[in-house]
């Protein structure tokens, strides 16, 4: 079977099933499934895939990336430092619109899957007085964490894109930063400017201190998270790790004790770690049927102009 046919296939399953609520590991790993019978259907190949996506470090980053991000949540949370953070800027900005677009861009730079389940309860928070659906909520959410994509040098899907177009990086961030502004602009006109809420904020918090106290404990992980791993070389999960075992330590000193128990067991999601596992193992699918191989072997030899190998990539 051509190898984009086979690829078109498996993604429309992916897609009925998601659209009957089955949950996105077991969607994905059915999809693998199917290629591997349609590519190569020798057992072997499914035990190496499994023993390559249980031993891969990249597979533990993953994970505990993962779970020390919603350890940083769960701190902010319970401490409150988190519902302080939305208030004060609200209170900066005048508006909960701004504060929707801002925060999930801002935390589009954490280099980690753990964005998106940092951002998604500051949308939350912020939106909590506004007349949107959940689907609209997680849309603003999913839409400005991803501005960056153009501009950011640590994507790893646009890196990887370039590597198999044999474009420069820098090159391709250069030509593309303006896309960001672009996307911010689009993501504002459609989702943030029919919303319909209050010029100004009202609400008032305690006093100046400790609006200014929950804003840097909420933005600070974010921003040391970044240092750490961009310029001094950390990997994602050790980063996040390091920064929340310190936050937790800071917490503790500023009185806002949050319970250890309550962050180790509390950021435990079972459900979660099972489908990223799940996405894993269809990647290590892909990776020893040689179908990987297959689809930057049909690009490199297409005829077509490099901008468009980038997109369909």
């Amino acid at each position: 079977m051509n190898i984009f046919l086979l690829l078109t296939i498996a993604m429309l399953m992916i897609i009925l099933m998601l659209r009957r609520h089955i949950p996105i590991g077991p969607c994905m790993l059915t999809s693998g499934i199917f290629i591997w019978l349609m590519k190569a259907p020798e057992l072997p190949y499914l035990v190496q895939a499994l023993r390559e996506t249980l031993t891969m470090p990249r597979t533990y980053d993953i994970l505990f990336a993962l779970y020390f991000v919603m350890c940083l949540e769960i701190e902010l949370r319970t401490s409150g430092a988190l519902a302080g953070m939305v208030q004060t800027l609200q209170r900066i900005f005048s508006s909960a619109k701004v504060t929707l677009a801002v925060m999930p861009a801002f935390l589009g730079l954490l280099p980690s899957l753990g964005g998106a389940r940092f951002s998604a309860p500051i949308v939350e928070e912020a939106s909590k007085n506004l007349p949107i659906e959940q689907e609209h909520k997680s849309a603003i959410n999913f839409w400005f964490r991803h501005i960056f994509e153009f501009s950011s040098p640590i994507i790893p899907g646009m890196i990887m894109a370039c590597n198999i177009a044999g474009v420069s990086y820098s090159e391709f961030i250069l030509h593309l930063a303006w896309l960001t502004v672009l996307a911010f602009s689009a993501g504002w006109f459609v989702l943030i400017r029919p919303i319909k809420a209050e010029n100004s904020y009202t609400e008032k918090i305690n006093n100046d201190s400790q609006g200014t106290q929950d804003l840097w404990l909420a933005l600070s992980p974010v921003i040391i998270t970044f240092i750490l791993v961009v310029f001094c070389g950390f990997n994602a999960s050790a980063g996040m790790g390091l920064v929340s075992a310190c936050l937790f330590l800071v917490l503790r000193f500023t009185k806002r004790e949050v319970g250890l128990k309550d962050v180790v067991i509390g950021a435990l999601d079972i459900k979660m770690f099972l489908n990223v596992l799940c996405i894993l193992y269809f990647i290590q699918i892909l990776t020893v049927t040689h179908v990987l191989q297959e689809i930057v072997a049909a690009f490199q030899s297409s005829p077509l102009p490099v901008p468009v190998i980038i997109a369909c990539v």
